[in-house]
């Protein structure tokens, strides 16, 4: 039985980015947008993506670097993730 509600903690195994997906929907954030760069040797790249939203009025963003874009991205959605997180727990109470 699923007893997640609205916003709620997000279920454990999930994607930091799907999270942040659902979040928009909810209303928690808006205006989620990743943006990526790479550095370094064509040969051997380092990517670096930046994950930004607007939560309660305010710019989140968080940014993190990778070998592979598809690692810069989760771990820049963790990030974010982790500080709207905060965020909401320092707004609840």
């Amino acid at each position: 039985m699923d007893t997640r509600q609205s916003g709620a903690e997000p279920v454990e195994g999930r994607s930091p980015i799907s999270v942040l997906n659902e979040y928009q929907q909810v209303k928690v954030i808006s205006g989620l947008k990743f943006t990526m760069s790479a550095d370094g040797p064509s040969h051997l790249p380092t990517f670096t993506c930046t994950a930004q939203a607007t939560h309660d009025g305010g710019a989140v963003l968080a940014s993190a670097s990778a070998s592979t874009k598809a690692a810069a991205k989760t771990a820049a959605a963790a990030g974010l993730l982790e500080r709207v997180d905060a965020a909401r727990a320092e707004h609840a109470g």
